[in-house]
């Protein structure tokens, strides 16, 4: 998969230093992945969340922070919209 928006994460891990062995791992993972359908995704990640319009929500570190991508399974492209801790998540979900 190509991931588009890394500098997000890596923003985040600049701010919160102790998710970063995990962001970096999920971005590893991501980047050797060939995701061609939801399932694809739910057999590693069994905890992501799926939206419509191929919104994908995964949790970080636990259910400590939230990750919000867009999936384009035909491009092999993964667009990575937002990350926030799970309080910010809760924040966002109310609006």
């Amino acid at each position: 998969m190509k991931v588009i928006s890394q500098e997000i994460l890596y923003n985040f891990c600049r701010k919160y230093t102790d998710v970063r062995n995990q962001l970096l791992s999920w971005l590893n993972e991501v980047l050797n992945s060939e995701w061609k359908k939801p399932s694809d995704i739910k057999s590693k990640h069994k905890s992501a969340s799926f939206v419509s319009n191929n919104i994908v929500w995964f949790n970080i570190k636990g259910k400590k922070d939230r990750l919000k991508t867009i999936v384009a399974y035909q491009t092999q492209t993964v667009f990575i919209e937002w990350i926030g801790t799970h309080a910010e998540y809760n924040k966002l979900k109310h609006k």
